[in-house]
């Protein structure tokens, strides 16, 4: 069973649309990274992380039902470029329940957005947060 991250990683490379915004050619090429990008990497790009894990318990032990909030960065050199993506993430997240990967969704909620500006890089960024409730493999 792959793990959370990959089975998210394939989530936001079958987003429609991310190749028409510059991300990418193919899905296999995508600028999407987990936790960091390498520095030679060029934006816009994509980092995605898990900031926590919450796990269901009841009085007869674990669940396997998880919380996860994740956080995903974009960088661009624009801000509409960066918003674009955002939302196009947005769009296919926000709401989700259906299987990703070989993972069981339950659902998917957007929680919160912050918009940030390197003025030494002359780099835009998103941060958008999102909690996935979904079945973690046993």
């Amino acid at each position: 069973m792959a793990s959370f991250e990959e089975n998210f990683y394939g989530f936001l490379t079958g987003i429609a649309g991310l190749s028409s915004l510059a991300i990418g050619t193919s899905p296999e090429t995508y600028r999407i990274y987990p936790v960091f990008a390498p520095e030679s990497k060029a934006v816009p790009l994509i980092i995605y992380r898990v900031i926590s894990q919450l796990r269901d318990h009841t009085f007869d032990g674990p669940r396997s039902v998880v919380r996860t909030r994740v956080q995903i960065d974009i960088f661009s050199g624009s801000y509409t470029q960066s918003v674009t993506l955002s939302e196009a993430i947005r769009l296919s997240l926000n709401g989700y329940s259906d299987v990703m990967g070989d993972m069981d969704v339950h659902y998917a909620t957007f929680e919160n957005r912050q918009d940030f500006f390197d003025q030494d890089a002359d780099i835009n960024r998103i941060s958008d947060d999102y909690i996935i409730t979904h079945v973690e493999g046993v």
